[in-house]
């Protein structure tokens, strides 16, 4: 199955899209996480870079204090890279879950650092490692898309969409393979923008019902959740950032499915699914013109959910949601492993960077 595409066109004038200069103008009028220092340059016009402890967007969060088992490997880079979670602490019409603070720990499950105290969703890591984007919720409930480095600090907010005009699925940001753009969904609809918030664009349908996009390894297409309504379904679907051509995946899939991703490889995709009479369970299925039958990775009918799957940057191994902890398992689904738990927690939203000096 395909559709075409509109082709792209500017944000409705309702909604405004913030590069770095104007970016600034909307973190002066936030609270929460304290006030903002003098984000003034040496030609005095404000940028939006802010600490930890600045801008307001529902920070200063006193969320749960998770505590590691041990800080072995403290300040050195661990070469398994870094996973990035946080626990839940409320759930949103807009995004789902919502996690505060942001946390990074070494793939054993040593080295847990606090990375920001924000209330976010789903966070991604840049493929050097240097950056993150999430979305992040603002003190008029409203969500955004911001971006930071990967320990918290010079904290952007990229967009500035009223809350009114918001519609659930929003957000879901992704890199692009050389970080100089981002894909994300707003209003069941894909966009991109470039990394500091400028020249967005519609990429998909007007009248989709898309988000959750991924963009591939090589940056020529996006996997995404489309709702089928012909099928009564939500799945897997690829958007060619070339052509702007769409298809399904799984065309002859009649399953509830959620949170897409590629493997490093390109060659397939891991996805979990959403159904009452199998729960939460990972799949992977390869990528390529034909489909193919998917593999089940980890869950099982009736056990603990298996749920948001995330490769190592090597491909080599997954981390995911395993009950209300973090998990992490071989490609191939064996050796799995719960790495981290927090007595009355709920842990989501993971993300697995390389390598970086906490």
């Amino acid at each position: 199955m395909t559709r075409s595409t509109a082709q792209s066109r500017s944000l409705p004038r309702s909604t405004t899209i913030v590069g770095p200069a104007a970016a600034a103008l909307v973190l002066g009028v936030l609270s929460g996480c304290g006030a903002a220092n003098d984000r003034s340059t040496a030609e005095g016009e404000p940028t939006p870079s802010a600490s930890l402890s600045s801008p307001g967007a529902a920070c200063g969060v006193n969320g749960p204090d998770l505590r590691s088992p041990s800080n072995a490997g403290a300040g050195s880079a661990d070469p398994a890279g870094r996973l990035y979670f946080g626990p839940i602490v409320s759930n949103d019409d807009i995004v789902g879950q919502i996690i505060a603070p942001l946390y990074s720990m070494d793939a054993d499950g040593s080295d847990l650092v606090k990375v920001l105290d924000c209330e976010i969703s789903r966070p991604r890591v840049s493929h050097d490692g240097l950056h993150l984007t999430f979305a992040i919720r603002l003190d008029d409930g409203s969500w955004q898309v911001a971006t930071s480095a990967s320990d918290g600090s010079d904290l952007r907010i990229l967009t500035s969409y009223a809350k009114a005009d918001q519609l659930e699925k929003t957000g879901t940001p992704d890199w692009s393979p050389d970080g100089t753009w981002i894909a994300f969904a707003y209003n069941h609809t894909l966009w991109r923008m470039n990394a500091d918030g400028s020249n967005a664009e519609r990429i998909g349908p007007a009248d989709g019902f898309d988000a959750e996009p991924r963009v591939s390894p090589d940056g020529s297409a996006l996997v995404f959740l489309h709702g089928d309504f012909s099928k009564g379904v939500s799945e897997p679907w690829i958007h060619d950032l070339r052509s702007g051509a769409e298809r399904s995946l799984m065309p002859s899939n009649r399953r509830e499915l959620e949170h897409p991703d590629w493997s490093p490889d390109g060659r397939g995709v891991v996805y979990n699914t959403l159904t009452d009479a199998s729960g939460e369970i990972i799949e992977y299925v390869p990528y390529g013109k034909t489909e193919s039958s998917p593999t089940v990775l980890a869950g099982k009918a009736g056990g603990a959910p298996a749920f948001k799957p995330a490769y190592s940057p090597d491909g080599l191994r997954i981390a995911y949601g395993c009950g209300r902890s973090l998990c992490v398992m071989n490609a191939d689904g064996s050796d799995q492993v719960e790495v981290f738990s927090a007595p009355g927690q709920n842990l989501n939203h993971f993300a697995w960077g390389p390598p970086t000096s906490s």
